[in-house]
């Protein structure tokens, strides 16, 4: 039980990155990584690497900011 809570918080916090990366998107700014890292990101996810998801996740964010 414990891993699918983690593993849906994770594709929580993905479906939340994909929202605010889209907004970021509509806002006309380029984004500071390659589109290859989000793919990687959901990939992990789908695999169920959900803490090495959560990483590359949290790097993608910063860099965002």
């Amino acid at each position: 039980m414990r891993q699918q809570a983690n593993a849906t918080g994770v594709q929580n916090e993905v479906l939340r990155f994909q929202k605010s990366l889209q907004q970021y998107i509509m806002s006309g700014r380029k984004l500071p990584f390659d589109m290859s890292q989000v793919q990687r990101v959901q990939q992990l996810v789908v695999a169920g690497r959900n803490a090495e998801a959560k990483a590359l996740l949290q790097q993608l964010q910063s860099a965002m900011r």
